[in-house]
């Protein structure tokens, strides 16, 4: 950053010296006009300001036409602005964890099998996807077709745009599962009262 501010000192006293314009106490020619009927500059202890009139003004020789060149504290402003914002942006983006909750939904030929599969009767309807919501829907984030996601050994669920998994699927068990998180029921019901940790006679899990 010295040798960039240095580099900018030597093209603003190229300007200076060109045109004869004043420097101000950065070093930079002062972008100021004489038709200015006052002009405001900080006193030596940089607490008050005094006023110039038009006909004690210093810088009568300035050339009208002159382009204001931004100062060396213009600079440092906007790089300081640029700062700032960049600061704020990062400080405006912050990471949110979101848990995907989706239930797996099996059923067996009778009370006598043991071929556990993804629902199959035709009244099961959406639940064939085997990936389901808490409303026994096919899942929203599973974008693939109730065929192909009932052959899914884990949840297809697809992150929304910005996200990345960050974590394995974990099988949730509690008091009301076995102990590989399943419940059981004679058919895929809403009310929790319904399912029972064992497979007694349970057609549906």
């Amino acid at each position: 950053q010295k040798d960039t501010c240095d580099k900018l000192m030597d093209v603003l006293q190229c300007y200076a010296d060109e045109d004869g314009s004043p420097l101000d106490s950065f070093g930079s020619p002062l972008s100021r006009s004489p038709k200015d009927s006052e002009a405001a500059l900080l006193d030596s202890d940089g607490d008050e300001f005094m006023s110039v009139e038009d006909d004690e003004s210093p810088f009568e020789d300035i050339d009208d036409g002159m382009e204001a060149v931004p100062t060396l504290l213009d600079f440092l402003g906007g790089a300081l602005s640029t700062f700032t914002m960049s600061r704020w942006r990062q400080s405006a983006i912050r990471r949110e964890c979101v848990q995907f909750e989706v239930w797996e939904l099996q059923r067996r030929t009778t009370m006598f099998h043991e071929d556990w599969r993804a629902p199959f009767l035709p009244h099961d309807g959406q639940k064939q996807s085997r990936w389901v919501d808490e409303r026994l829907q096919k899942h929203p984030s599973v974008f693939m077709s109730v065929e192909k996601a009932a052959l899914e050994s884990l949840p297809p669920i697809e992150a929304p745009a910005a996200m990345a998994p960050q974590d394995r699927w974990q099988v949730a068990t509690d008091a009301t599962t076995d102990k590989d998180g399943w419940q059981y029921a004679t058919d895929f019901y809403k009310k929790p009262a319904r399912w029972k940790a064992k497979a007694t006679v349970g057609l549906c899990r």
